[in-house]
């Protein structure tokens, strides 16, 4: 599961923004940027956002949500 793992503030962002880059990508973090007097921001990997994007797009019906959740429910019963 996604979570936000750091929040850093702009000027360290912006100094040091390659391995925060390089950080984000490989590790699939999430990581607010903050601004003063200012909306923060998050940085996330693209594939990250994608992925996302496509899982509230599935859910969005609740019909489809329903058997989403009822397939997952019997994969795990399976595994076990």
């Amino acid at each position: 599961m996604l979570s936000i793992n750091d929040s850093v503030a702009y000027t360290t962002a912006r100094n040091q923004l390659a391995s925060l880059l390089d950080r984000v990508a490989n590790n699939k973090e999430i990581v607010i940027i903050s601004r003063r007097n200012k909306p923060d921001v998050a940085l996330i990997a693209k594939e990250e956002l994608a992925s996302l994007l496509e899982t509230l797009y599935l859910l969005r019906s609740p019909a489809n949500a329903r058997e989403l959740f009822k397939a997952i429910t019997t994969s795990n019963r399976i595994k076990k």
